[in-house]
């Protein structure tokens, strides 16, 4: 099974090497590198061509662009073909964009330094004025892109858990032993068995739901009132003991005194629950009930 972190990566490869997501980079880069040159910004970053005598800066940026364009668009094409040929491991997809960014810088110094006049500008200067140009116009793209890939995460994740309540729904509808809770718009926010459950703890208008989670102890935040829980699903062993609390009476191990007040010790973990003076007789009723 993949872990968490190589599953993001495998995700991630997976979008960089989808055709939609190529073609999101590609309208995204071509649209700043369109305001670049229309609002000069080109040109205060290769400042190395003030010296041209050919042609204005401007005119060689956009030559220039366009031919890096060209070329970016050739490599994303090629890289959508070879990941479509078998697997392609994420460092590969990182040492193809690598080499993508370095061809293209070199693409576009060679352009400008002969449209400029070849000796008339110096190469050393202008690689790195190229590259901060590239690293200009393709910042925005890439970052548009990875957070468009976390919100398609985000969607997925959304998704598989909404058909894992739903088919724990109908897993209850045939008496599988799960509960479902419902928040209160009426929608299924969270299910489980219903052995599961130690206790729920109230929280404002939300309700804090202490459940065993593989073995370990976990808390689902589902926004609904203790009454209507109380309401709902005191037919299915959950218990109110207290104003804040309610319990699954299939999991206390033992009631006891303390300091006059009575107390509920819970199986699976360490945790004693209160009861209050206004629900000590129902509490009470409800364990003589289960003896008899």
């Amino acid at each position: 099974m993949e872990s968490g972190q190589s599953l993001l990566l495998s995700n991630l490869l997976r979008y960089f090497t989808h055709r939609d997501s190529i073609s999101l980079f590609l309208g995204l880069t071509a649209v700043v590198a369109i305001l670049f040159v229309v609002f000069g910004q080109s040109t205060q970053v290769l400042h190395s061509t003030s010296q041209s005598t050919a042609l204005s800066a401007i005119a060689q940026v956009a030559i220039a662009t366009l031919s890096g364009f060209a070329f970016l668009l050739v490599s994303r094409v090629l890289l959508y073909l070879v990941s479509r040929r078998g697997k392609f491991q994420f460092s590969g997809v990182a040492i193809w964009l690598a080499v993508e960014l370095i061809g293209g810088v070199a693409i576009l110094t060679l352009i400008v330094w002969a449209l400029s006049g070849g000796g008339k500008v110096s190469l050393p200067p202008l690689v790195g004025d190229i590259l901060l140009y590239v690293i200009a116009i393709e910042v925005v793209p890439y970052v548009v892109s990875f957070l468009y890939f976390l919100l398609c995460e985000e969607r997925a994740e959304v998704a598989n858990l909404r058909m894992q309540l739903t088919k724990l729904a109908v897993d209850d509808s045939n008496g599988a032993g799960i509960i479902n809770f419902y928040d209160k718009g009426k929608r299924l926010a969270f299910a489980t068995q219903n052995d599961n459950i130690l206790y729920i703890e109230a929280a404002d208008n939300y309700a804090n739901i202490h459940y065993i989670n593989e073995g370990k102890e976990d808390c689902f935040i589902l926004h609904n009132s203790m009454k209507e829980i109380e309401k709902n699903y005191s037919s299915r062993g959950l218990l109110r003991c207290h104003r804040g609390y309610m319990v699954n009476a299939a999991n206390v191990k033992m009631l006891r005194k303390e300091n006059s007040m009575l107390m509920l010790e819970l199986k699976l973990i360490a945790k004693s629950i209160p009861v209050s003076k206004t629900y000590e007789e129902n509490v009470m009723k409800c364990f003589e009930d289960s003896d008899q």
